[in-house]
């Protein structure tokens, strides 16, 4: 056992490498071992000796006892543990429930590749404190590849961070586990840690799917809305410049809205009131115009917005909306989010975004709009996300989705009775209960539709008195939004416009690169089918890393690889997988490459006269 002083030293010198390499969490820490708060307590925890001279923990909560590690070999036993899994993959996450005294974590970064990333949820701040005490933590503290989340301090993050990291080519790889005895004296911990894990491959691999089928509209739709750039506002200028503390209405298509409708006329010039594009036609049969409107989806029926009567309205959109739509309306465009090349091509003039959740629906997107502008108090009106008998939508009218009677499920009502709900709308809300969870501090959600799921973290009223309550400011919203600036000024569009111009070039010189690299790829197959160890394949090899980094830094790269996602998707994913036959496995990596720099070069060539065009528009 460590004496007193050697437990000082050993803390201290932990405690250092916090702080200097990851001062964030340090502050965290020391925050929240004063406060001595636990959301999983454990009634004992003791540290102890193996027999080769390592320090282990056991563990005693909710009368269940465990020994984390062997008494014997613990540090084998970590390596056994690890080698289960097949860490040799690229850009594997690792996700591990429980720190314990940090060797499972270590065993996993010794098999895991540089380009990886561990992320370790530990559910108890006491355990990770006896690691700190009595354990040498300085190889993972430094490990650039670890994501440390700790229950009582920075739990939060853990979404969000593995979302970001998350990929559809490195879903197929990615490694999910538990430390040894975690699953049963944190039973509830670990659900939630599952439950985050699967929703967020599930996320994933939803946006794959979306992209891969809207493909070949998102990107035509983004080239044809460039030249709405020129006078396009920007979400950013108008925060502080909506008062605050008057209600943001989101008006949603669901049943419910027959309901209540004909009140908004009441909430009209005292909240903002922001419909989605669905809920349009029925707004306007009532003669209710909103103050703004927002679309989102690519492939989203013109049907719905092509009544001339909201040709004015002002309307919050992103660049890959559906043109027609676009050209159709005539008022103020506002960009609320920004694809990577949109997002790009703004922050070369200074110009961000302001933080975007993706939720998956127009709805959420209106949900996101709001926060962004810093409402204080959001109101759903039409938001049932369940059906109503077979009903889908207000007005009676009933939409399906692709595989419906597969995610049927039966979930909790607003009057706490069970309500058929489907997987999409199942999805939507729980992306609403967490960033409302998140939001708490900030914003009051209120749920006004007067039916359908119960979404929790909202506050129920009828729409009758949300509008007695908080209706009480008159607010001209419509003349502040269209007064506002546009996102450039003439200066700095005139070198936009030069810019989108320059992109037909770049499209060129993208498949002159892909053209050559597949080239390349052709006589590394040739070369390791008759002499495999001929060191001229390296050369070949950095040939084809050098042009797929050098068709990566161009700025309209993301725009092609939208374009051609559905054909990547299908040969991308076994480029990062890797077996124990490397001759197969470099075989393989040349004929998905070649594949790959083919159909880039294909989709440059008939995205050239998509260019062109929009280049002669902007």
């Amino acid at each position: 056992m460590n004496g007193v002083g050697a437990v000082m030293d050993i803390y201290q010198h932990n405690i250092e490498l916090l702080k200097e390499n990851r001062p964030k969490l340090y502050e965290l820490y020391q925050k929240a071992v004063a406060k001595k708060e636990y959301k999983y307590p454990c009634e004992h925890i003791q540290q102890a000796g193996a027999r080769d001279g390592s320090v282990i923990f056991t563990v005693t909560r909710d009368g269940i006892e465990k020994r984390l590690n062997s008494p014997y070999h613990p540090l084998k036993e970590a390596e056994r543990w690890a080698s289960q899994f097949h860490g040799n993959n690229v850009m594997v996450n690792a996700m591990l429930f429980g720190f314990g005294n940090g060797m499972f974590a270590g065993a996993l970064l010794n098999l895991l590749k540089e380009d990886a990333k561990l992320f370790v949820y530990e559910p108890n701040l006491e355990i990770f404190n006896m690691a700190m005490k009595y354990i040498d933590l300085q190889d993972i503290i430094l490990d650039d590849r670890v994501l440390l989340f700790l229950e009582d301090i920075n739990p939060k993050e853990f979404e969000g961070l593995l979302r970001e990291n998350t990929h559809w080519t490195n879903l197929e790889t990615q490694i999910c586990c538990h430390h040894t005895g975690y699953e049963e004296l944190f039973p509830e911990a670990y659900r939630d840690f599952l439950i985050t894990v699967k929703k967020t491959s599930e996320m994933v691999q939803i946006n794959k799917d979306t992209q891969a089928y809207f493909a070949k509209k998102m990107v035509p739709n983004m080239l044809k809305n460039m030249k709405f750039i020129r006078e396009s506002r920007f979400i950013s200028d108008y925060v502080g410049k909506i008062p605050k503390d008057i209600p943001a209405i989101i008006v949603a298509a669901g049943p419910s809205l027959d309901k209540n409708i004909d009140r908004l006329k009441e909430a009209k010039g005292k909240a903002f009131i922001l419909a989605v594009d669905t809920a349009m036609r029925q707004l306007l049969k009532h003669d209710i115009v909103p103050d703004a409107m927002v679309t989102l989806d690519a492939a989203k029926p013109f049907s719905y917005m092509q009544d001339p009567a909201l040709r004015e309205i002002p309307l919050f959109c992103i660049l890959e909306s559906n043109h027609e739509i676009m050209e159709f309306h005539e008022g103020v465009k506002i960009w609320f989010q920004g694809s990577s090349f949109l997002d790009k091509l703004f922050e070369k003039y200074d110009k961000k975004f302001v933080p975007y959740s993706p939720g998956g629906s127009v709805a959420t997107a209106a949900f996101m709009i709001c926060a962004s502008l810093e409402f204080e108090r959001i109101v759903f009106v039409g938001q049932d996300l369940a059906y109503q008998g077979d009903i889908t939508h207000a007005g009676g009218e009933v939409s399906h989705v692709l595989n419906e009677d597969k995610g049927i499920k039966m979930i909790d009502g607003i009057d706490g009775k069970p309500i058929r709900s489907r997987h999409d709308w199942i999805i939507y809300r729980d992306w609403f209960e967490e960033s409302i969870e998140d939001m708490k501090d900030k914003i009051e959600v209120i749920d006004a539709t007067e039916g359908g799921a119960l979404i929790h973290g909202t506050k129920l009223m009828s729409l009758q008195e949300v509008i007695e309550d908080y209706c009480h400011r008159e607010v001209d919203v419509v003349d502040i939004l269209n007064k506002q600036d546009p996102v450039f000024n003439q200066e700095e569009y005139a070198r936009v416009q030069q810019e989108i111009q320059g992109y037909v070039g770049e499209l060129k010189e993208i498949r002159e690169k892909a053209q050559s690299a597949e080239k390349v790829c052709d006589k590394a197959l040739k070369l390791l089918k008759k002499e495999p160890e001929n060191r001229k394949i390296t050369k070949l090899q950095q040939k084809v890393l050098c042009a797929t980094e050098e068709i990566a830094d161009y700025t309209i790269y993301d725009l092609v690889d939208i374009y051609m996602s559905k054909i990547a998707n299908k040969y991308l994913s076994g480029v990062f997988v890797v077996s124990d036959d490397s001759h197969k496995d470099e075989v393989n990596m040349y004929l998905s490459s070649k594949m790959i720099f083919q159909d880039l070069a294909g989709s440059a060539d008939k995205l050239l006269p998509l260019f062109e065009e929009a280049a002669a528009e902007v």
